[in-house]
């Protein structure tokens, strides 16, 4: 009977966690790099520590040994992330003016959903769990109008969800765990007066493995999640051919295809066609729990692996005049999360995470387009029991602003400086059965 009032329930929940990330397929963030610091809201306001703690369903995704040690159970909810982006200045040569510097002006990205939802099922055997998660778990974006670079708006986007049906088993004190990750991501730019790239969506896929150790009241962690190999977006439209940008020789208002040599050749707009590898990163995360009467610790460290698929000469492009060298670095993230209960039924909680800025600061339109600058997070959090069964989760981030600023000649850019800075605000409800 239990059994089949969770099915029911599970199926409503499913559907309900589809639709949001149906729903959230255009949103874009910016936290380690491109990654969100932790998946649902209970992982963040952990400061995303969770690999030797396990505290719900969003387990599955990131050390899906983990739900072996969970009950069985339903969590869905979101979050509203707000990103602040903005161009303080960008100096460069303009064909209208000689020279030009973008006064500061703020994207337009906006506040964008960011869907959770996990559920761990009952198994008849104490030593084997299934779980199925999917959350929205890295991207970023800027929305700039005017004359924001080169004289042109300047657009961005990117986002990953990700949905993995996983498996674990326990042997003894030691728990092992599989998922399978099927991701579907959506990318669009434009900037430079090159050809816009419209919104393109492709399916990914890689895995996650997890182990987890018990010893008393210590848990001790590990998980290594692959690089999420995706197909190439395809983007098609009019625009200039390779060699030429768009723009006026007279300051007037005769635009069009121009050498990019200074030669004063001109040609027509093509029909073009082309594509953009951009896969993600692998991860390897070691971390460790500890539960002492009304209080829980957890920290993890992870090494997010840029280099493997937006390092150097990367992401590889052949569409329009789009050549990336976005030239990230690995990046080590550290995370530091406490849970206290005040009672049986009220949790509060606390986290840090610092990740190091992993971008090329001389890579000035690089940067400019994908800032995955800030380093510093402070979350916070609660739990609240309203009946035997149900729990309301809410959690809140704070990232305070960060600047950096550089140049690159070859690039036309003579000097720049851009900032960002992010909160949300998170909320979550676990059924237990």
């Amino acid at each position: 009977m239990i059994e089949k009032t969770f099915f029911k329930k599970g199926i409503k929940a499913l559907g309900f966690g589809a639709a949001i990330l149906l729903l959230s397929v255009t949103t874009s963030w910016a936290t380690n790099g491109m990654r969100v610091i932790g998946v649902g809201p209970t992982q963040r306001s952990m400061g995303g520590a969770s690999v030797g703690l396990p505290l719900d369903g969003a387990s599955v995704i990131t050390n899906p040994a983990g739900i072996m040690m969970l009950a069985p159970q339903v969590n869905f909810g979101g979050s509203l992330f707000t990103p602040k982006s903005s161009i303080d200045s960008v100096s460069y040569p303009s064909a209208q003016y000689g020279t030009n510097q973008t006064a500061s002006r703020s994207s337009d990205t906006g506040t964008s959903p960011m869907p959770a939802f996990g559920m761990i099922l009952p198994g008849k055997s104490d030593s084997f769990r299934v779980g199925i998660g999917g959350y929205g778990v890295a991207g970023m974006g800027v929305d700039y109008a005017g004359a924001a670079v080169y004289d042109k708006p300047a657009y961005s986007n990117y986002s990953v969800m990700k949905f993995a049906p996983a498996v674990a088993a326990k042997f003894g004190d030691l728990a092992l765990g599989l998922a399978y990750n099927i991701n579907w991501a959506t990318m669009g730019f434009q900037a430079a007066g090159n050809q816009a790239a419209n919104a393109n969506g492709q399916l990914g896929s890689g895995f996650t493995l997890g182990a987890l150790y018990a010893m008393g009241n210590l848990t001790i962690g590990a998980a290594y999640e692959s690089k999420q190999d995706f197909k190439s977006f395809q983007f098609n439209g009019y625009g200039c051919p390779a060699g030429y940008a768009e723009g006026s020789m007279d300051g007037g208002t005769n635009y069009r295809c121009w050498k990019q040599d200074n030669s004063g050749a001109s040609a027509a707009k093509t029909y073009l066609t082309g594509e953009v590898a951009m896969d993600q990163p692998p991860v390897m995360t070691v971390g460790v729990g500890y539960t002492a009467d009304q209080l829980k610790f957890a920290f993890d460290i992870s090494m997010i692996q840029w280099s493997e698929t937006i390092g150097k000469n990367s992401p590889e492009s052949t569409y329009a005049n789009y050549v990336w060298n976005m030239n990230w670095s690995d990046q080590t993230v550290y995370k530091l999360g406490m849970e206290y209960s005040l009672n049986k039924d009220t949790q509060i909680r606390a986290g840090y995470n610092y990740g190091s800025d992993p971008t090329d600061h001389d890579r000035a339109f690089e940067t400019l387009m994908f800032p995955g600058i800030v380093e510093t997070h402070y979350t916070f959090g609660a739990s609240f029991k309203t009946s035997e069964s149900n729990v309301i989760n809410i959690g809140y981030m704070m990232v305070p602003e960060k600047k950096v600023s550089g140049a690159n000649a070859m690039q036309g850019i003579t000097g720049y400086e851009t900032s960002l800075s992010e909160s949300s605000i998170e909320i979550a409800v676990t059924s237990f059965f």
